[in-house]
């Protein structure tokens, strides 16, 4: 429980889908205010590249993960995400099983 009490950690997950519901509601809002700052801009063609799915394999993969298999990708986060487990929670004793 990594808010406390399960009771705090249900306030917790009410508060943010009270926000999402806030924002959907307001989205006309947004997509106006959105039309009224963007009036006139101009995209780089070098820019729109940053948001292409192929940048951001090569950027969280390198050259050679983005055009290595979905598994071994898969395979490399995983091992990341593992190792930052390790690194970040405290060790469970076998006792606390």
């Amino acid at each position: 429980e990594p808010w406390g009490s399960t009771e705090h950690g249900v306030e917790v997950v009410l508060a943010h889908l009270e926000a999402a519901r806030t924002v959907a509601h307001h989205g006309g809002l947004y997509h106006t205010n959105a039309e009224v700052k963007l009036q006139g801009f101009q995209a780089r063609p070098e820019l729109l590249e940053v948001f292409s799915t192929e940048f951001q394999m090569r950027l969280l993969w390198g050259s050679q993960g983005a055009s290595s298999s979905q598994a071994r990708r898969y395979e490399k986060f995983d091992k990341v995400l593992t190792a930052l487990s390790h690194k970040l929670e405290p060790a469970i004793r076998s006792s606390e099983l």
